[in-house]
């Protein structure tokens, strides 16, 4: 993600463009899962982002 092009976008730019995405909201073994669609632009750039959120150390 160092090297993603949305490093200089905009605060309100990251925010359009990533809830943009479209996912369906799914329930399985009772947890809900939301999945994102793989083929949309941005998609890879938000799983990135997720997962750097999930690998940092709970407070």
């Amino acid at each position: 993600m160092a090297d993603a092009p949305a490093r200089a976008w905009e605060p309100r730019t990251i925010r359009l463009r990533l809830m943009a995405i479209p996912a369906v909201i799914a329930r399985h073994a009772r947890r809900t899962v939301l999945r994102y669609k793989a083929d949309h632009p941005w998609t890879d750039l938000l799983l990135a982002g997720l997962g750097h959120l999930q690998a940092l150390p709970a407070p």
